[in-house]
């Protein structure tokens, strides 16, 4: 099973994966963290997920660099990498996209992927459209299209693991 989430369905989607790993066949995160008592568990937790994570620089309401109450963004991708078997200095990232709006940074980690996609200049949206009539969330050139790149990853690990994704 996958998980997706926007917002607090990020925050959801992240605990998700925190905490029934083994049933967890990626996540995939858009505008949203993890709390601080969220990250101290996920932090002390066990089992490898494949994640993949949309934020912006700019997202008034889900501050990339954290507050008091929920954790930044990088802390997470590092607590992931620490999870999913990446080793400081070892796996290093390399780009799946870089335009003047959006960077994408992958780490193949041994035991699972972590993406991890940063966007400049736009709010709180989910990435690449879908912007439910907020101006400020239209698509732009050159930003990442979070639905597109989370059917490419899930579908890459689900031939990976021979799998057929299109059984329902």
């Amino acid at each position: 099973m996958h998980t997706a989430g926007f917002s607090n369905g990020a925050f959801l989607s992240y605990g998700i994966a925190c905490r029934y790993p083994s049933l967890i066949a990626a996540a995939g995160t858009n505008a949203g963290g993890l709390s601080q008592s969220q990250f101290a568990a996920c932090q002390k937790g066990e089992g490898a997920v494949p994640i993949q994570s949309f934020n912006s620089l700019d997202d008034p309401a889900v501050l990339y660099n954290g507050t008091t109450e929920w954790v930044g963004q990088d802390a997470i991708n590092g607590m992931w990498r620490h999870r999913n078997g990446c080793t400081e200095g070892v796996e290093e990232p390399h780009t799946t996209l870089e335009t003047d709006t959006t960077t994408c940074l992958r780490w193949d980690c041994p035991l699972a992927p972590v993406e991890a996609c940063s966007l400049e200049g736009i709010g709180h949206c989910w990435y690449g459209g879908r912007s439910g009539g907020f101006e400020k969330c239209i698509a732009r050139p050159g930003d990442a299209d979070a639905t597109g790149k989370m059917f490419s990853l899930w579908e890459e690990l689900s031939q990976a693991c021979d799998i057929d994704v299109t059984r329902h």
